[in-house]
Order: structure tokens, then sequence, then C-alpha cells
């Protein structure tokens, strides 16, 4: 018994279709980070949204008018801060966190000043 070699064309074909399925793979991969990324910026943008709009504590040193004590400063920065570490990583949408909390945020918007 004699083995035939395979033509080359079915060896060129099986390449072909490998390197099609990486690639699909591959960019298939990038399409769903993004699309996870893009979620995780939404899921954080609303938790930091409800958590200064729910949070009494943060409603009153927003909306006092006077000069805020240490504790308000370190209060207001800490969530501040939470904010910028997830923005740094690019885990937050940095525009829709200023619109919202710069239209609603006293604090903020003497932050920005």
């Amino acid at each position: 018994m004699s083995v035939t070699p395979l033509p080359l064309w079915l060896l060129a074909s099986a390449l072909v279709g490998a390197f099609g399925a990486i690639a699909a793979q591959i960019v298939a991969q990038l399409l769903a980070r993004g699309r996870e990324g893009r979620r995780f910026a939404l899921e954080s943008f609303q938790r930091f949204r409800s958590e200064f709009d729910e949070d009494a504590e943060l409603r009153r040193i927003d909306a006092k008018e006077e000069s805020l004590t240490d504790e308000e400063t370190e209060r207001i920065l800490g969530f501040f801060e939470e904010v910028g570490l997830y923005a740094d990583k690019g885990l937050v949408d940095e525009e829709m966190v200023d619109e919202i909390l710069g239209t609603t945020s006293s604090i903020y918007s003497r932050m920005m000043r």
C-alpha cells in the first residue's frame, strides 16, 4: 500500500481555514472586551451616581454653603478619589461623570474652578 501525498491546494486551504478561525476568534475577543468595558463603565457610573445621590452625608456636604470641615473635606475627596481611580484605568466615562456631577453638584463645580 502506498500513501498518496496530499495535494498542495488541500494543505493551503487547511492553513487558510485555520488562519481564518484564529482571526475570527481574535476579532470576537476584541469586540467582547470593548462591549464589556463599555458596560462596566456605565455600571460604574450608575453606581457612583446613586452613591452620590443616595448618601445623605454627601448631599449635606454638597448643599453646604460655608467652608467644609476637615472631616467633610476628607469624605468628599474620598468619593472623588474613588471616581478618579476608576477614571485613570479607563473604567468609567469621565464625560458622563462630569456631565452629571458637574451639573448637580455644587461641591464638584467649586472644585473644578
